[in-house]
Protein backbone atom coordinates (compact mmCIF):
# COMPACT_ATOMS: atom_id res chain seq x y z
CA UNK A 1 0.00 0.00 0.00
CA UNK A 2 1.50 3.36 -1.01
CA UNK A 3 2.30 5.90 1.67
CA UNK A 4 0.37 9.14 1.84
CA UNK A 5 3.26 11.12 0.34
CA UNK A 6 3.55 8.64 -2.56
CA UNK A 7 -0.16 9.02 -3.24
CA UNK A 8 0.08 12.82 -3.15
CA UNK A 9 3.17 13.03 -5.40
CA UNK A 10 2.28 10.29 -7.91
CA UNK A 11 0.25 12.62 -10.23
CA UNK A 12 3.35 14.79 -10.76
CA UNK A 13 5.24 11.78 -12.10
CA UNK A 14 2.36 10.62 -14.27
CA UNK A 15 2.65 13.86 -16.24
CA UNK A 16 5.83 12.53 -17.89
CA UNK A 17 5.16 10.39 -20.96
CA UNK A 18 7.97 8.02 -20.00
CA UNK A 19 6.17 7.09 -16.79
CA UNK A 20 2.68 6.65 -18.27
CA UNK A 21 3.36 3.16 -19.59
CA UNK A 22 6.11 2.10 -17.21
CA UNK A 23 4.95 1.72 -13.62
CA UNK A 24 8.33 0.32 -12.54
CA UNK A 25 10.13 3.44 -13.80
CA UNK A 26 7.55 5.68 -12.12
CA UNK A 27 7.93 3.83 -8.82
CA UNK A 28 11.72 3.98 -9.04
CA UNK A 29 11.76 7.74 -9.71
CA UNK A 30 9.13 8.43 -7.03
CA UNK A 31 10.75 6.24 -4.38
CA UNK A 32 14.17 7.78 -4.99
CA UNK A 33 12.74 11.30 -4.82
CA UNK A 34 11.07 10.57 -1.47
CA UNK A 35 14.01 8.69 0.04
CA UNK A 36 16.81 10.98 -1.06
CA UNK A 37 15.86 14.28 -2.68
CA UNK A 38 12.83 15.17 -0.55
CA UNK A 39 14.98 14.58 2.53
CA UNK A 40 17.61 16.98 1.16
CA UNK A 41 14.92 19.57 0.44
CA UNK A 42 13.55 19.26 3.96
CA UNK A 43 17.05 19.75 5.43
CA UNK A 44 17.85 22.72 3.17
CA UNK A 45 18.33 25.89 5.16
CA UNK A 46 18.89 28.22 2.20
CA UNK A 47 17.40 28.72 -1.23
CA UNK A 48 20.76 27.69 -2.70
CA UNK A 49 20.72 24.37 -0.86
CA UNK A 50 17.19 23.67 -2.04
CA UNK A 51 18.12 24.61 -5.60
CA UNK A 52 21.06 22.18 -5.47
CA UNK A 53 18.69 19.36 -4.49
CA UNK A 54 16.26 20.22 -7.32
CA UNK A 55 19.15 20.47 -9.78
CA UNK A 56 20.55 17.12 -8.67
CA UNK A 57 17.16 15.43 -9.13
CA UNK A 58 16.73 17.06 -12.55
CA UNK A 59 20.16 15.75 -13.58
CA UNK A 60 19.17 12.29 -12.36
CA UNK A 61 15.94 12.33 -14.39
CA UNK A 62 17.70 13.31 -17.63
CA UNK A 63 20.74 11.06 -17.12
CA UNK A 64 21.07 8.14 -19.53
CA UNK A 65 19.58 4.79 -18.62
CA UNK A 66 21.68 2.32 -16.66
CA UNK A 67 21.29 -1.24 -15.47
CA UNK A 68 19.28 0.03 -12.46
CA UNK A 69 17.74 3.20 -13.94
CA UNK A 70 15.59 2.03 -16.84
CA UNK A 71 14.35 5.44 -18.02
CA UNK A 72 15.66 8.75 -19.32
CA UNK A 73 13.50 11.85 -19.49
CA UNK A 74 14.08 14.65 -21.96
CA UNK A 75 14.56 18.17 -20.61
CA UNK A 76 10.93 19.23 -21.00
CA UNK A 77 9.58 16.08 -19.33
CA UNK A 78 11.99 16.48 -16.40
CA UNK A 79 10.98 20.14 -16.06
CA UNK A 80 7.32 19.10 -16.11
CA UNK A 81 7.80 16.51 -13.36
CA UNK A 82 9.79 18.88 -11.15
CA UNK A 83 7.44 21.83 -11.60
CA UNK A 84 4.50 19.55 -10.81
CA UNK A 85 6.21 18.29 -7.64
CA UNK A 86 6.96 21.89 -6.62
CA UNK A 87 3.33 22.85 -7.22
CA UNK A 88 2.12 19.98 -5.01
CA UNK A 89 4.60 20.89 -2.25
CA UNK A 90 3.51 24.54 -2.42
CA UNK A 91 -0.15 23.55 -2.13
CA UNK A 92 0.66 21.37 0.89
CA UNK A 93 2.55 24.25 2.52
CA UNK A 94 -0.35 26.62 1.79
CA UNK A 95 -2.70 24.14 3.45
CA UNK A 96 -0.46 24.05 6.53
CA UNK A 97 -0.49 27.86 6.69
CA UNK A 98 -4.29 27.91 6.51
CA UNK A 99 -4.51 25.58 9.52
CA UNK A 100 -2.32 27.80 11.74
Amino acid sequence: MPSEIETVLRPAFKRADAFNNDLDALEHALDLFIAQYLQALMRAKTVEQAQRAWSAYYNYLVAPTTRRKKFELNDSQADLVISSIQEIIRSLNDGDDAQD
